[in-house]
């Protein structure tokens, strides 16, 4: 018995080595030149490590180079929902419904069609600012990655003779890079600019559909920002404030009502009568509200500490008297006219005529203290 069972194990050990062999030398067969030590080890490791391991032993450039798998595209929306708590100010709205939109996107293995997403606000609020924070949840590479694509109206889609060619160039765009890898993230930025029309270009690839042509889009994330009904917004958050109403009790259904209104009928703008629209193929009008000066303060206050000064509420305060701002009166002016959009150039400003020092010399000063 003893012998048997000796062999048993020589001869499965064997089997095992033999196994290990064949599929370290297939990458070998397949890329010979991108073979090197690291692919053996890796093989070794995805024994140990389970599936994220073994996807580098079929593709050993992913192991440097952006590949379509988990490592590369993390999906972190733990990540997102700290980022969104630590830098982003006075968007209740906006941190309740991107979290739970993203998450639940995320977690489903087949959703019923592409995450669509409408940012609508004042300039200065921080639609940029969170898709920037989304793109870099998502991705290791952040905005810098191939999954990643940033389109802004007036440079790409300038004018509206050109319809015709720009409707080939998004219809390209999506279609072979979701081809590619159903994991992408499509940023539009100044859709207001954008000709009208040219957003149903969009409509097949954002439809409830499995597929198209063999491709599934379904996994893939789409972001639109737009001025569009900024006016409306800010005017509703006005008068809840004048109603002595708190600003975190506005509800995303009675502002997102105002978006849609305003985005279907606004004349010459990119979301006039779309069949996006209509067809309900946006999943959420996300609303940023104009800022208030203790939000502006936040911003300032994040900056310095970015640059490595200390919190200083006397520098703070020069920022915002450099800052505009309105409200019902002059004595009741709590509103930033752009909101942080200019807070950097003003600090600057601030730190060099009232104090006298550059950035750099500040940080001098300070370290000094």
């Amino acid at each position: 018995m003893a012998i048997t069972r000796r062999t048993s194990i020589r001869y499965l050990l064997a089997c095992a080595l033999i196994l290990y062999i064949l599929l370290v030398m297939l990458p070998v067969l397949v890329q010979p030149k991108l073979f090197t030590l690291g692919t053996a080890v890796l093989f070794t490791l995805s024994i140990v490590g389970g599936e994220s391991w073994t996807s580098y032993v079929y593709r050993p450039w992913c192991y440097k180079y952006e590949c379509c798998m988990d490592d590369w595209i993390p999906g972190n929306t733990t990540a997102l929902a700290l980022s969104l708590k630590e830098q982003l100010y006075g968007q209740h709205l906006v941190h309740k419904t991107i979290i739970a939109a993203i998450r639940g996107h995320l977690d489903n293995p087949e959703p019923p069609h592409p995450l669509v997403i409408s940012f609508h606000g004042p300039t200065g609020t921080g639609k940029n600012y969170v898709s920037k924070i989304i793109a870099e949840s998502m991705f290791r590479e952040g905005l810098k990655s191939k999954y990643v694509h940033l389109r802004i109206s007036t440079k790409h889609y300038p004018h509206r003779s050109d319809i015709k060619q720009y409707r080939k160039q998004i219809e390209h765009l999506i279609s072979s890079k979701v081809a590619d890898c159903q994991r992408q993230l499509f940023i539009f930025d100044e859709v207001e600019n954008m000709p009208p029309g040219l957003l149903d270009s969009f409509r097949p690839f954002l439809d409830y559909q499995e597929s198209i042509d063999g491709v599934d889009y379904r996994k893939s994330i789409f972001v639109f920002l737009s001025n569009i009904a900024a006016y409306a917004i800010s005017n509703y958050t006005m008068n809840h404030y004048l109603d002595g109403n708190k600003r975190e009790d506005i509800k995303l259904r009675d502002v997102e009502a105002l978006i849609m209104k305003q985005a279907f009928n606004d004349k010459d703008t990119g979301m006039q009568h779309s069949r996006l629209l209509d067809s309900y193929l946006v999943s959420h009008f996300i609303p940023f509200l104009p800022l208030e000066i203790r939000h502006v303060r936040q911003c300032v206050n994040t900056e310095l500490k970015a640059r490595g000064f200390r919190q200083d509420e006397s520098i703070t305060e020069a920022v915002i008297e450099e800052l505009q701002f309105y409200g019902p009166s002059r004595d009741a002016e709590i509103f930033a006219l752009k909101g942080c959009k200019n807070v950097v150039e003003k600090l600057n400003l601030v730190t060099y005529e009232k104090f006298g020092y550059t950035e750099n010399m500040y940080r001098k000063k300070n370290d000094e203290l």
